[in-house]
């Protein structure tokens, strides 16, 4: 009976303390200062991969911005895998439905490898919050190999142009960014889930093997991509270099 008494005088005490100090603790919380998310400069999709000769678009994105009056994107890239054939603002630019927007004509160098694109809204007036498009570069693959689509913002490539976001007092906004990449040459990368390399090396592809072994150009179901080392036929040698090459991925 004893320890009854005491059990239930533990939780009695409890229950009091909880009763005292939940009010202080709620005031806390609701006190605390919330951080405002930073904005985020991104590459969509990411990841991207194409062969020689093919040709793909990425968008440049922002989100979560707050009171965006102006900005500059410098995208570097590898000139001797990738070109730029054209760059356009994007379908959903977040500074449309403003009445006055500056554009500039993109710089494109495709010799150091960097396109530089902007806008910027004209007069005494508020940025924009929110998430919204940038601008869309379609590149060709000239060459084998790999290719980061970074969001610059040390213009060593460019001479010093960088990447920067202005809000409605001119003041520099902070922003994080996430790069895009592109590949071409994972060796064993075959297919992925969309039918496409997906840049890794993984069973998606030596199943896919499986389901050529012993094919030719002569055969109906023929694909010379799964002839890896282009003897044509795929057979083991083909598979081995996959096995090998077993959770290799990009980047």
């Amino acid at each position: 009976m004893r320890q009854v008494e005491n059990a239930w005088g533990i939780l009695m005490k409890i229950k009091f303390l909880s009763i005292l100090f939940l009010p202080l603790l709620t005031f806390l919380l609701i006190s605390m200062p919330v951080k405002a998310q930073e904005a985020v400069i991104s590459v969509d999709p990411q990841y991207n991969y194409y062969g020689v000769n093919e040709n793909f678009t990425i968008e440049v994105r922002i989100d979560n911005v707050q009171d965006l009056y102006a900005w500059q994107v410098l995208l570097t890239y590898n000139s001797s895998v990738l070109n730029v054939l054209n760059v356009a603002y994007a379908p959903d630019h977040i500074l449309n439905g403003n009445v006055k927007v500056i554009t500039v004509n993109p710089i494109v160098d495709n010799t150091r490898g960097y396109v530089l694109d902007g806008a910027c809204l004209l007069g005494n007036v508020a940025g924009v919050s929110g998430s919204g498009g940038l601008f869309q570069v379609t590149f060709t693959v000239v060459g084998h190999g790999g290719s980061t689509l970074k969001i610059d913002t040390e213009g060593t490539v460019s001479g010093g142009m960088i990447s920067l976001l202005l809000d409605s007092l001119l003041n520099d906004i902070t922003f994080t960014s996430i790069d895009g990449y592109h590949h071409n040459h994972l060796v064993g990368d075959l297919t992925g889930l969309s039918g496409k390399p997906d840049g890794v090396v993984n069973m998606k592809d030596i199943t896919y093997l499986v389901g050529q072994f012993w094919t030719t150009p002569n055969s109906s179901n023929w694909d010379p991509i799964a002839d890896i080392n282009v003897d044509g036929i795929v057979n083991m040698k083909d598979i081995a270099t996959a096995v090998g090459n077993f959770g290799h991925h990009f980047p």
